[in-house]
């Protein structure tokens, strides 16, 4: 998800990273593809933090990272100016420079198809996979429009077969059944915005969409993230913490993958040797 709650995904990637848990390759989409692609790219996992930390200076008109249009055609913002921003933060690698391999999930507006974007330009990538339609106009790349790919897989797991020991997937899209806190919202006079209303529509079908395609995992992490508004990037130091939780409460079953290679087929790791190695699916 492109919203605030996907600032949750630091917290997985932290609680991995201070367990020494190694990761082969990381598939993510919209917010899971650029916090991903950040500690794909070296990032420790402080900067990534610090990253999100200045989202709601840079979110804003004068902050650098949205160009607005003068009369909005295909969406409000251009995305020039957000992939020069994230080309400093990835260093303008492309994804042969990458630490370890990343997999951005994008969607074709014009087929509908999903596209898996795996080379050329990280942050190019990584802005078409968080573009949310009538957000920002869509992305060209390589011939195609894209649009965030959470239209197509939100968790994509797919996105990873055939290159798996072990699947950790992290979504922070609230599932169906547990949206009983938007009528806790309404009752507390929280009433989403009219972006509110937009990004938490696309949640719900993103939500349909991860029941019916994510697939089977062997550790699936779910940050409790429901209460936090789509745009509340002001907390991101709440939702990291969120994130380190959920992670944390399903660190042992890792762990015990990890130990007893129980998990999908193996395959010979970046290391050399064959024990399990983990893969991330974020979304």
């Amino acid at each position: 998800s492109g919203n605030a709650r996907g600032i949750a995904h630091i917290g997985l990637l932290k609680v991995l990273d201070q367990a020494g848990v190694p990761i082969d390759i990381i598939a993510g989409t919209s917010a899971g593809a650029l916090f991903g692609g950040l500690y794909c790219a070296g990032r420790t996992i402080e900067e990534i933090a610090d990253f999100a930390r200045r989202l709601p200076r840079a979110t804003s008109l004068l902050g650098g990272l949205f160009d607005v249009p003068v009369i909005p055609r295909s969406g409000f913002i251009r995305g020039q100016r957000t992939v020069r921003y994230l080309q400093g933060f990835f260093e303008n690698k492309s994804f042969d420079q990458l630490r370890i391999p990343l997999r951005a999930v994008a969607a074709d507006l014009i087929t509908g198809e999903e596209v898996v974007l795996k080379s050329g330009s990280v942050a190019e990538a990584v802005r078409a996979s968080f573009s949310i339609p009538g957000i920002f106009e869509p992305a060209p790349l390589d011939g195609r429009r894209l649009i965030d790919g959470g239209a197509v897989n939100p968790v994509p797991v797919s996105a990873l077969a055939g290159q798996a020991d072990i699947i950790i997937a992290c979504s922070v899209i609230p599932s169906l059944t547990d949206r009983i806190h938007r009528r806790e919202m309404l009752a507390s006079g929280r009433m989403p915005n009219l972006l509110g209303i937009y990004l938490g529509t696309m949640e719900i079908m993103e939500a349909g969409i991860i029941e019916s395609r994510m697939g089977a995992v062997d550790v699936l992490v779910q940050p409790d993230v429901t209460r936090y508004r789509s745009l509340e990037y002001d907390k991101a130091d709440e939702i990291i913490t969120a994130g380190e939780e959920a992670a944390r409460r399903m660190l042992p079953d890792i762990l015990d993958h990890l130990r007893t290679g129980h998990g999908a087929p193996q395959t010979h790791s970046r290391n050399g040797h064959n024990a399990p190695s983990p893969v991330l699916a974020q979304g």
